[in-house]
C-alpha cells in the first residue's frame, strides 16, 4: 500500500534552522555594510574637517600678511615685520582700517605710555615699540603660543579646550591683537582661528615644515634670488629636518630685508584611524602658499625736502613761495639722485649713515641756500633739507577775497564780509588760508595756474571753486573772489585723490595727494583736487554719486565712481580716489607648437609635480589617428626657467573623446582636491558631456562619466558651479541643436558628488514663446546680488544676428522661484551674432556688481566688443533716440564698444597691470584666409578707443582664450588657441613682460 505525504501548513524543524542561518548571514552582511559606510563617512568627515581647518588657516594668514605695513609710519621706525619665528609672526598693520568689527572698536598703534606696552605683556618679549606712533596700525601676532610666554613649545599644547582630543599633534592657531583704544589703555584681543599641526616630530623622527618660512634679500641685488632663512645649503632652497630643528627667529637686523613668507599649514583629523599609522593614526592635509610683503623697504631712513622759489631771497621757505619742479638733487660721491616733483618735493630712501647732498641749480636760477649739505641719518629717521633758489624771470600776484554771499548772486557787494581761514591752493603746490578779512595772496612766477578754493564746513559755493589763471607778464596781478553761503542743512562729501604707491587701494601715511584731478558730482557740480589732492562738496541732504576723472597718464587703484552716498544735514562722508602712474603693458609671444584646429583651451594645475604651476588643456576636432584632448604640462622649476622651456612643442599626452571638443572647463569633481576636466562635445546621439578624472597629473584614458543633453543637441559651452547652493558642484551647458537651424538652449545638471550629475532643467525659450538661438557664449555671475549664480547666454539667431539673454537663479529678489531654477529675466540686442560672453565687474563704480562683455560678428570680417554696465540689475543705458526695439528686447544700448575692424571670436578679462580695472583680451578673425589678431584693451570702467595688438604676426584666427600665471611671476599671462587652415592651428602663450 502506498503512503501518501500529507501537505500541511508551516515549516519543518530543518527548514526553520536553515532559514535562521540564512537570515543571520544576511544580517551580518548588512551590518558589515553599515559599519563600512559609517567608517567611510567618518573618514570623509575627518578629511573635510582637516581640510577646512587647513584652508581657513591659510586664507586667514595670507589675508593678514598681505596687509603687513598698511598705514604704518615706516619713516619714524614703525616697521611692518617685527618678529619672524617658525611658528609665530608679528606684524604692524591697520587691519581694522578704523572700523568697528564684530562689536570691537578700532585700535591704534600701541601707546608706550599705557599698559601693556610689550608683546607679549610678560615672559619673553618679542616686540617693544620704541615710541608711540600716531597711526591706526595695530600690532598683530599670528601664533601657536597659547600661554603667552613669547615662545612656542610643548607647553602650548593641551591648555585650550579645543586641544583636549586624542590627536596630540594639534595646536590652536591664534590671532592676538595689541593696540591703543584711545581711551587710556592698550587692548589685547585674542581670537582662535584654526587647529593646525605644531612643532611635533613625525614618527620617523623627522620634523614637519614650519608654519612660517622667510626669504630675505641677502645681497642688495634684486636680480639674485632671495635667501631662505635657516637654509645652510642655498643651492637646494629648502629646509631639511636638521635645519628645521635648528630654526630660530629671524634676527632683528634682517627683518627689514624679508621679502617673502612661505606658509605651510598641516591640518589633521581628530579621530584615530589605523590606516594612517605612519602619522600616529591621524589623517593629514597639507597646504602651502607664499605671500610677498610688498611694503618691504630696503632702506629704513629718509632724506626729503623742497626746492623752492625764494621770492624774498631770505633762505627760508615762506608761505606762498612755490616749489620748483624737475630739479636734480643728488648724493655726492654716489650714483643716487632724485628729481623734484610738480611741487618741488624730493624723496630719497637711504640706509643709515653719513651723506653729503647736493642740489643742481636749474637753468635761470641761482641759490639762496647752500647747494651742498651734510647729514647723518639713523634708523627710522626722516631728515628734511630744503634748497632755496631765486629765478631771473618775472613775478605776478594772484589775490582776492572769500566772502559771504548773502544774496547768492555770485557778486561781492559792499555789505558782504570776508570769511576767515578758508584754504586756497595752486596746482604748483602753494596753498594759503584767508586772513581775518577773507583776503588771500600768492606771489608767483610767470606761468599758467589752477586756483582751487576749499569751502569751510557748513558753507556752500555761489561761484566756481576752481579757476584757471595766467600770469603773462612781469608784475601782472589777477584777482579772483569766491562767494560762499552758510547753510546749516548742508552735509559734506570730501576726500583725497592720492598717489597709491603700494597699490593697495588705501590712502596710507606719506602717500601724496594728486592735484588737478577732476571730481564730478551727480548733481552737476564739479571741482578739481587741490595741491594736497583734497576735494570737497558741501551739499544739501540727498543721495549722490561722486566720480573722478583720472589725471592724464594715471590709472586707478580704487573705483572711479562711488554710488549711493546718502547725505543728511551736518554729516561728512569721505571717499578717496587712489591713482598710480599708468604703466605700459607688454608681452613676450611664445608659439608653443602647431596643433589641429583649436576649439577650446583651459588652464589648470594637474598637481603632477607639487609646484603649483598652471598647465594647459586644449580641445581640437576629432580625427581617427590621434587623440583630440591635448595636455601640455608646465615644466617650470624656478624663476630662472626660460619662457621657451615652460611647455614642450608636443603635448605631454593626449586623450581621445571621439568627437570635436567645443568646450573645456575644470573643477574638483572627484573630491580628491585635484582639478578634473569636463569637455563639451560636438555629438548629438549620445554622451556629449564627458568627465575626465585627474589621477596625479594624468587624466583617465577614457571618460569616467558621460552625460547626454536633450533634443539632439551639441554642447557649445560649459560651466561647473554650485547653482543650488547645496555645497555640491553642478553643471550648466550651452547648446546648439541639429533639429532646426540657429536654435539652441541651456541645460542644467544637478550634482550628486563624485562626478555624478542628473539632468535638471532644459531651457529653449526666451520670454515665454521665443525660441532661443544657438548658444555660442555663456557665463555665470551674481547679476541680481542675491548670492547665487545667474546665467548670461549669447546666441546666434542667424549668421550675423543674435541676442543676449539673462536667466536669474530663483529670481529670489522678485519672488519667482526656488534656488537652482533659472527663469528668463531680460533680453538685450548686440546688433550682431554673439561668439563669446564674459561676466565681470568692470569696477566702474563701488557696487561690486558684475557687468557683461560680448564678442560679436556683424558681417564677414567685422565685429565688436560691447559692454553693458550693471545698474541695479539692469544693463546698458536707456534709449533716448526713440529707436524701435523688438518685442521683449530691453530698450537699452551698450554703454561702450570697441571695434577692431575684425570679427571678435573670443574674449576674457582679468586685472593685469595692477590697477583696479580689469584688462580685456579679445581674439579676432580679420579675413576668410584664417588670419586674426589678439588685442589687449586697457579699461577704466569703460572700453578704450584703441587696443594694444599683442601678436607680432598673425598666428591665425583666435578661437579660444584663457588667462593664468604660467611662469609664477605674479602677473597674468595669456594662452590662445588659433586656426591657421581648415584643419590646422597653433597654441600660443603671451607672457607678461615687466
Amino acid at each position: 500500500m502506498t503512503k501518501l505525504r500529507l501537505h500541511k501548513s508551516g515549516f519543518t524543524m530543518v527548514e526553520m534552522l536553515v532559514g535562521i542561518v540564512i537570515m543571520g548571514i544576511v544580517l551580518a552582511s548588512v551590518m558589515s555594510i553599515m559599519i563600512s559606510m559609517q567608517k567611510g563617512s567618518a573618514r570623509s568627515s575627518g578629511y573635510a574637517d582637516a581640510q577646512q581647518n587647513t584652508r581657513v588657516a591659510v586664507d586667514y594668514l595670507l589675508d593678514h600678511l598681505r596687509q603687513a605695513g598698511a598705514n604704518t609710519d615706516v619713516l619714524r621706525g614703525q616697521r611692518w615685520l617685527v618678529h619672524g619665528g617658525p611658528y609665530q609672526v608679528v606684524i604692524n598693520a591697520d587691519v581694522d582700517n578704523g572700523q568697528t568689527i564684530s562689536g570691537n572698536a578700532p585700535l591704534e598703534a600701541i601707546s608706550i605710555d599705557h599698559s601693556p606696552s610689550t608683546v607679549p605683556p610678560s615672559g619673553g618679549v618679542v616686540y617693544a615699540p620704541a615710541r608711540t606712533f600716531t597711526t591706526g596700525a595695530e600690532t598683530i601676532v599670528l601664533t601657536l603660543d597659547s600661554d603667552g610666554d613669547g615662545a612656542v613649545s610643548g607647553g602650548d599644547r593641551g591648555d585650550d579646550p579645543e586641544e583636549s582630543g586624542h590627536n596630540q599633534h594639534l595646536y590652536v592657531l591664534k590671532r592676538v591683537t595689541y593696540g591703543f583704544d584711545g581711551g587710556g589703555a592698550n587692548q589685547v584681543r585674542t581670537a582662535n582661528l584654526a587647529m593646525v599641526r605644531g612643532p611635533v616630530q613625525y614618527s620617523d623622527g623627522t620634523h614637519p615644515p614650519p608654519l612660517f618660512q622667510y626669504y630675505f634679500d641677502h645681497d642688495d641685488d634684486i636680480a639674485t634670488p632671495d635667501k631662505l632663512w635657516g637654509d645652510n645649503n642655498p643651492e637646494d632652497g629648502v629646509l631639511n629636518s636638521g635645519e628645521i630643528a635648528a630654526l630660530v627667529p629671524v634676527p632683528d637686523p634682517l627683518l627689514s630685508r624679508v621679502r617673502k613668507v612661505r606658509l605651510t599649514v598641516i591640518g589633521e583629523s581628530i579621530k584615530f584611524d589605523n590606516r594612517f599609522a605612519d602619522n600616529d593614526g591621524f589623517l593629514a592635509v597639507e597646504m602651502s602658499s607664499e605671500v610677498y610683503l610688498r611694503n618691504a623697504s630696503r632702506a629704513n631712513a629718509l632724506l626729503y625736502g623742497t626746492v623752492f622759489h625764494d621770492a624774498d631771497d631770505d633762505g627760508v621757505m615762506d608761505q606762498g613761495e612755490s616749489g620748483i619742479p624737475d630739479v636734480e638733487v643728488r648724493l655726492l660721491g654716489g650714483s643716487k639722485s632724485a628729481m623734484t616733483d610738480n611741487f618741488g618735493k624730493y624723496y630719497m630712501p637711504l640706509t643709515p649713515g653719513d651723506y653729503s647732498i647736493q642740489e643742481i641749480d636749474p637753468y635761470g636760477y641761482s641759490s639762496t641756500t647752500p647747494n651742498l649739505v651734510s647729514v647723518t641719518l639713523v634708523s627710522g629717521q626722516a631728515e628734511q633739507v630744503n634748497f632755496g633758489d631765486l629765478a631771473t624771470t618775472g613775478f605776478g600776484v594772484i589775490n582776492g577775497k572769500v566772502y559771504e554771499d548773502l544774496d547768492q548772486d555770485g557778486v561781492i557787494d559792499t555789505d558782504e564780509t570776508g570769511i576767515a581761514e578758508v584754504l586756497l591752493s595752486l596746482d604748483s603746490g602753494d596753498q594759503v588760508t584767508t586772513d581775518s578779512e577773507g583776503i588771500y595772496t600768492f606771489v608767483v612766477e610767470m606761468g599758467n595756474y589752477v586756483l582751487v578754493e576749499t569751502d569751510k564746513d557748513g558753507y556752500g559755493s555761489t561761484t566756481p571753486n576752481s579757476v584757471e589763471i595766467v600770469i603773462a607778464s612781469d608784475g601782472d596781478t589777477v584777482t579772483v573772489d569766491f562767494g560762499d553761503v552758510a547753510n546749516p542743512n548742508l552735509g559734506t562729501i570730501e576726500g583725497y585723490v592720492f598717489l597709491d604707491d603700494n597699490k593697495n587701494g588705501v590712502r596710507d601715511m606719506l602717500e601724496e595727494g594728486l592735484p588737478n584731478a577732476s571730481i564730478h558730482l551727480s548733481s552737476g557740480d564739479s571741482t578739481v583736487s587741490n595741491t594736497d589732492g583734497y576735494y570737497q562738496f558741501n551739499v544739501e541732504a540727498g543721495t549722490y554719486e561722486v566720480s573722478e576723472v583720472d589725471p592724464e597718464g594715471y590709472t586707478s587703484t580704487t573705483p572711479n565712481t562711488y554710488s549711493d552716498i546718502v547725505i543728511v544735514p551736518d554729516t561728512t562722508v569721505t571717499r578717496h580716489f587712489g591713482d598710480i602712474l599708468d604703466e605700459e603693458i607688454d608681452f613676450v609671444e611664445i608659439v608653443i607648437g602647431d596643433t589641429e584646429r583649436a576649439l577650446s583651451v583651459r588652464s589648470m594645475d594637474f598637481e603632477e609635480d607639487n609646484r603649483n604651476d598652471r598647465d594647459v588643456v586644449l580641445g581640437t576636432p576629432f580625427t581617427n589617428t590621434t587623440g583630440n584632448l591635448l595636455v601640455y604640462q608646465n615644466q617650470w622649476t624656478s624663476a630662472n626657467t626660460p619662457l621657451t622651456k615652460l611647455f614642450d612643442a608636443s603635448p605631454t599626452y593626449r586623450r581621445n573623446s571621439f568627437s570635436d571638443i567645443n568646450a573645456i572647463t575644470a573643477a574638483d569633481l572627484s573630491g580628491d582636491d585635484n582639478s578634473d576636466v569636463v569637455t563639451g562635445q560636438e555629438y548629438n546621439t549620445g554622451s556629449n558631456i564627458l568627465a575626465w578624472f585627474n589621477n596625479g597629473g594624468d587624466l583617465s584614458n577614457s571618460p569616467d562619466y558621460g552625460y547626454a543633453t536633450d533634443f539632439s543637441t551639441f554642447v557649445m559651452d560649459a560651466e561647473v558651479i554650485d547653482y543650488d547652493r547645496d555645497g555640491i558642484l553642478d553643471l550648466v551647458v550651452g547648446l546648439r541643436t541639429s533639429l532646426s537651424n540657429f536654435t539652441g538652449g541651456v541645460q542644467t545638471f544637478r550634482g550628486g558628488g563624485g562626478g555624478v550629475f542628473t539632468a535638471d532643467q532644459t531651457i529653449v525659450t526666451a520670454a515665454t514663446d521665443i525660441k532661443l538661438g544657438e548658444v555660442w557664449g555663456m557665463d555665470v555671475g551674481d547679476l541680481d546680488g542675491d548670492g547665487d549664480f545667474d546665467i548670461v547666454v549669447g546666441t546666434r539667431s542667424n549668421t550675423y544676428l543674435g541676442y543676449i539673454d539673462i536667466y536669474l537663479n530663483g529670481a529670489n529678489g522678485k519672488g519667482w522661484g526656488a534656488p537652482g531654477v533659472f527663469i528668463w529675466d531680460a533680453r538685450y540686442t548686440p546688433f550682431g551674432a554673439v561668439n563669446d560672453i564674459k561676466v565681470i565687474d568692470m569696477k566702474e563704480d563701488d557696487q561690486g556688481d558684475p557687468d557683461i562683455l560680448a564678442a560679436t560678428s556683424t558681417t564677414s570680417g567685422s565685429g565688436a566688443v560691447l559692454l553693458w554696465l550693471n545698474r541695479n540689475g539692469m544693463f546698458g543705458k536707456p534709449d533716448t533716440t526713440g529707436h524701435a526695439f523688438e518685442q521683449h528686447v530691453t530698450p537699452h544700448w551698450p554703454n561702450d564698444g570697441f571695434n577692431p575692424q575684425a570679427e571678435c571670436l573670443s574674449i576674457d578679462a582679468a586685472p593685469i597691470n595692477r590697477d583696479v580695472f580689469p584688462e580685456v583680451i579679445v581674439g579676432t578673425r580679420s579675413s576668410q584666409f584664417y588670419t586674426g589678431d589678439i588685442y589687449l584693451l586697457k579699461t577704466f570702467g569703460l572700453l578704450p578707443t584703441h587696443g594694444h595688438q599683442l601678436n607680432n604676426v598673425s598666428a591665425g584666427e583666435v578661437n579660444t582664450i584663457d588667462l593664468a600665471d604660467f611662469n609664477k611671476d605674479l602677473r597674468v599671462d595669456i594662452v590662445v588657441g588659433t586656426r591657421t587652415s581648415i584643419t590646422q592651428g597653433k597654441l600660443v602663450v603671451y607672457f607678461y613682460s615687466d
